[in-house]
């Protein structure tokens, strides 16, 4: 359960440092993120069906945003629903303050989240990280570890934990 909380955490505080970061630099961040050939399909997920998807992670000189969409404005994320076991989420790269499109290769790691939200917005991170124990939409947490080619990957999580 410890490690379960760290990675909450570390998801809270990414999510929330990233975007009031990415919203204060960049110049074009307005409406929703910019498009990206970015794809990454999570497999393995048959046990969260009709639920939704969201990640983020780092390489120590990349930040990645993982959704279906974003809204920059509002800083407000549209989850991927899982269906058939499999989400497919679109990449961002943050570059100098900015979104980009992710058509990178190599390997990645990536925190996830599975809840029962189609969007969540600043305040639904800010409730998971100030709550004592896992608000009442966040159905579990996982780690995956992609191997992108130009861009698009297809991956299993190597750990979830069920709430």
């Amino acid at each position: 359960m410890k490690n379960i909380k760290k990675i909450i955490g570390i998801i809270t505080l990414t999510v929330i440092i990233g975007l009031s970061m990415t919203a204060c630099d960049g110049d074009n961040l307005t409406g929703n993120a910019p498009p990206t050939a970015g794809k990454l399909t999570i497999n393995g997920l048959s046990d969260y069906n009709g639920k939704y998807v969201y990640a983020e992670g780092d390489d120590n000189e990349n930040y990645y945003i993982l959704a279906r969409d974003l809204n920059l404005n509002s800083e407000t994320i549209y989850t991927s629903q899982i269906t058939n076991g499999n989400t497919t989420l679109n990449v961002w790269k943050e570059n100098n303050g900015n979104l980009v499109s992710y058509n990178g290769s190599g390997n990645r790691n990536f925190w996830f989240i599975i809840t029962t939200k189609a969007i969540l917005t600043s305040a639904d991170f800010e409730e998971m990280f100030e709550g004592v124990a896992p608000p009442s939409w966040l159905v579990g947490t996982g780690l995956v570890n992609p191997n992108f080619s130009n861009g698009t990957a297809t991956a299993t999580p190597s750990a979830i934990e069920s709430y």
